[in-house]
């Protein structure tokens, strides 16, 4: 899972994919279908047989402020070796 200081917006062009909250909700996203979201600890699971073909845009935010006031910092996508 992952977190970045960002507000995302993803729209799935063609085939479906899996978003996967650290919460533990699990929403399949479908063709045609949009995704908002803004320091979500998340991954992205493709469970299809077939390619999921996403646009995605990324712009900068700062970090989100808890209402306890901790601040959520950004998460690191271990690399597989």
């Amino acid at each position: 899972m992952h977190r970045t200081l960002s507000l995302d917006y993803c729209v799935i062009l063609a085939g479906s994919i899996w978003l996967i909250t650290d919460g533990g909700d699990e929403t399949e996203v479908k063709t045609g279908e949009m995704i908002l979201q803004r320091g979500v600890n998340h991954m992205w699971e493709n469970r299809a047989d077939v390619p999921c073909r996403a646009l995605c845009v990324m712009v900068g935010s700062e970090k989100v402020v808890l209402e306890d006031g901790k601040e959520l910092e950004e998460t690191k996508i271990p690399l597989k070796k």
